[in-house]
């Protein structure tokens, strides 16, 4: 595997060396280390630092996604998977691959559905993994074949080329599957970045009311509400955020200036406190 750069520690990767490697978004990443698929270590300045164990997983991961399986689904799967293993260590010695739109694990022989444990035969998993569709020439799926996964892909691809064609992506994404969470999540990215702060909140909102386990929901809910003013929503959101990610930093500074503003300064100052602790050094 080709490099992108030094190392934080020796055999250790930032969560931006990762990105860049693997093209996962950072979102992506830390999403994988809140369900436990991952185990980095906190480096001095309160980051996330992966071993060279911790990128066979997240390589998976990556091919997964870009055959057009959801992050969701990839979730769910290493999640489940991660309670059928000994520990997690055992995930680099397991094969994980791409069955349509869902995910199958092999380890030595047998091959299973880690989400249902049901044992899938070697030429079932030879005949549906052929079929999985390549997003890299970044062009929108045809009609006729058009899932919500193939949909969400394409999004995720041009999203930072073309915004336009990512949000109509998203949006055709949810309506094949409307619990469809990272596409309500993306698509609420893209409308909050555009100024919609309302719709983008309906859009984090779904996606939390699918996936009530994911920060980042929680950290954006927390975001829109901040901007529309409704500060007793905000400090729900967070919270929920850095109970589900306790090393949230983002979501510890924003709920330290809310506490400030609403004359709370202890807990202004815990925050605070918490955030520069995580930060500290750069």
């Amino acid at each position: 595997m080709a490099s992108h750069g030094t190392s934080d520690q020796d055999g250790q990767f930032s969560v931006r060396q990762v990105s860049d490697m693997l093209d996962l978004s950072p979102r992506q990443i830390r999403a994988l280390v809140a369900d436990g698929a991952i185990t980095p270590t906190i480096g001095a300045r309160g980051k996330f630092l992966f071993s060279f164990q911790d990128l066979v997983v997240l390589r998976s991961v990556a091919e997964l996604i870009r055959s057009g399986v959801a992050l969701h689904k990839v979730r769910a799967a290493v999640t489940s998977l991660l309670d059928q293993l000994p520990d997690s260590a055992s995930l680099t010695a397991a094969s994980l691959d791409a069955s349509g739109t869902s995910v199958v694990v092999s380890v030595d022989k047998t091959t299973w559905d880690p989400v249902t444990r049901q044992l899938v035969l070697d030429f079932d998993v030879e005949a549906t993994t052929n079929r999985v569709t390549s997003f890299a020439d970044a062009s929108p799926p045809a009609a006729h074949e058009r899932t919500a996964s193939e949909w969400y892909a394409y999004a995720d691809e041009v999203e930072s080329s073309d915004a336009r064609a990512a949000e109509e992506a998203y949006r055709r994404a949810i309506e094949l599957d409307d619990t469809f969470a990272d596409a309500h999540l993306n698509l609420g990215r893209l409308l909050h970045a555009a100024g919609a702060v309302r719709e983008a909140l309906d859009e984090y909102r779904a996606a939390g009311m699918i996936d009530g386990e994911d920060a980042v929901t929680h950290y954006n809910i927390g975001v829109a509400s901040q901007d529309l003013g409704n500060t007793d929503d905000a400090v729900a959101a967070y919270e929920r955020a850095i109970e589900l990610a306790p090393r949230f930093a983002d979501a510890l500074y924003n709920l330290s200036t809310l506490y400030e503003d609403l004359g709370d300064t202890a807990l202004a100052v815990q925050h605070l406190h918490a955030y520069r602790d995580l930060t500290k050094g750069e």
